[in-house]
């Protein structure tokens, strides 16, 4: 897991306004497990901000995400410095433990060790040979735009996953969908 400790600024009299921006956009950030924003006791212009991430690369997405965006435009002319302290590798926390994402193509390989014994061991599947990590990775995708997959992810290892898939391709099953748990 990813950790980012940053400190903020506030031009004067401009905290609160300032956390409240910050407290603003943080619907829908995929792969943010915990976001806190705090005001420092000791000085009523310092804003901590302190970030848990299931992966770098989330947290760098997540800034271009439109909601963001618009805190940052908004927060911009209220912010009087800013600084990253700390990068940190979260080995885990309260809170942390368990969590539920979006599946990514990159989680294909141990989907794919999940799914194996399923497979190979019990009449639960009617795939006669276990799918390799490419081709659960081409599922994941093909059904990404209207059928995301996710995963239950332990201490940032995946645990299982779901999924939902069209029932039927007539108009009248849009919404109906097979679920699948691993």
């Amino acid at each position: 897991m990813y950790g980012l400790v940053g400190k903020f600024t506030a031009a004067d009299g401009k905290r609160d306004a300032l956390i409240e921006i910050l407290l603003g956009g943080l619907k829908d950030m995929p792969g943010c497990l915990s976001y806190v924003v705090a005001a420092d006791p000791a000085d009523d212009t310092t804003i901590w901000v302190t970030e848990v991430w299931d992966r770098a690369e989330s947290h760098m997405a997540s800034l271009q995400l439109a909601q963001v965006q618009d805190a940052i435009g908004k927060a911009r002319p209220m912010i009087a410095g800013m600084e990253r302290v700390a990068e940190t590798d979260v080995k885990g926390g309260v809170g942390l433990q368990m969590i539920i994402r979006f599946a990514l193509a990159s989680d294909a390989p141990k989907i794919a060790e999940i799914y194996a014994p399923f497979v190979d061991g019990s009449a639960v599947s009617f795939e006669m040979e276990p799918p390799a990590a490419d081709i659960m990775a081409g599922r994941i995708e093909k059904l990404w735009p209207t059928h995301p997959w996710i995963v239950a992810e332990d201490e940032g290892e995946v645990v299982g996953y779901a999924y939902g898939s069209p029932y039927r391709e007539r108009k009248a099953y849009q919404w109906a969908v097979e679920v699948t748990v691993y």
